[in-house]
């Protein structure tokens, strides 16, 4: 993976994605509603992992993430 698969397409921040591990990731754990994998942009589409906090904030209040989106 690239540095760049380490970024969330969302917030820019580290996701502490570690898919690769022999230990399983946080990601795997996580439930990721497909409303919030639908406003990836089809360039990060299975390539970067959106963080926990993104999945958070988008499951807390849905038009509240959106009204703070600024995607590249």
């Amino acid at each position: 993976m690239t540095k760049e698969n380490f970024l969330c397409p969302f917030c820019r921040s580290n996701n502490q994605c570690d898919v690769d591990a022999i230990a399983a990731c946080w990601c795997r754990e996580k439930s990721v509603p497909q409303g919030l994998l639908d406003l990836l942009p089809l360039a990060s589409k299975q390539k970067h992992c959106i963080c926990a906090s993104c999945i958070d904030a988008y499951n807390k209040n849905i038009n509240l993430f959106k009204a703070g989106l600024s995607i590249d």
